[in-house]
């Protein structure tokens, strides 16, 4: 009786995987290498347009918050809490920045320590991301980490000039302070 047991719990789990990858990934989500990494956000680091559109196809969340630190390319731990607009504006991925865009998701949306995606692309100087954000309406001063820094605060740390430009174009308070006192 307990062979029967064990053998339909594994039909059910084999069944319920089956319908989650027929589905990219089942609710938004796919476990990958111990990490909840949903099927676009899978798709974004890869750098692959197609298993992006399928995973929009198939239902992935758009917003969905992956719990474990992405990290970058260069091996460096960027954090945790990233969604899939997190992870094309930290590296710079113009075409999956405006495909995410156009299916609204959430231009402000907060990763872990208050790092939103125009946050993360200041930070990294993509000006085309920024630019691509900003005309998507986000907020430009919403965007305060845990240390008070705003994107203009690191666009300007990093000697990012065109994206400081294109932050106080859209309205960034230039005299918002760190919790540190600097401006």
């Amino acid at each position: 009786m307990a062979d029967r047991y064990i053998d339909q719990k594994n039909q059910t789990r084999n069944n319920n995987n089956q319908q989650a990858d027929d589905r990219g990934g089942g609710e938004g989500w796919l476990a990958v290498e111990g990490y909840d990494k949903n099927a676009l956000y899978i798709a974004v680091e890869e750098e692959s347009m197609e298993k992006c559109n399928a995973a929009i196809e198939a239902g992935a969340n758009i917003d969905y918050l992956c719990s474990r630190s992405y990290i970058d390319k260069d091996g460096t731990d960027c954090g945790k809490g990233f969604s899939s607009l997190h992870v094309a504006c930290i590296r710079g991925y113009l075409p999956f920045v405006n495909r995410l865009l156009e299916l609204n998701a959430n231009v402000d949306i907060n990763a872990e320590k208050g790092r939103t995606p125009l946050y993360v692309a200041s930070y990294n100087g993509h000006h085309p991301v920024v630019e691509a954000l900003l005309q998507h309406g986000a907020a430009v001063d919403k965007a305060r980490t845990d240390t008070g820094a705003t994107p203009l605060y690191v666009a300007s740390a990093f000697g990012h000039h065109p994206v400081v430009e294109a932050l106080l174009r859209h309205g960034a308070a230039a005299d918002y302070m760190a919790n540190n006192g600097t401006t």
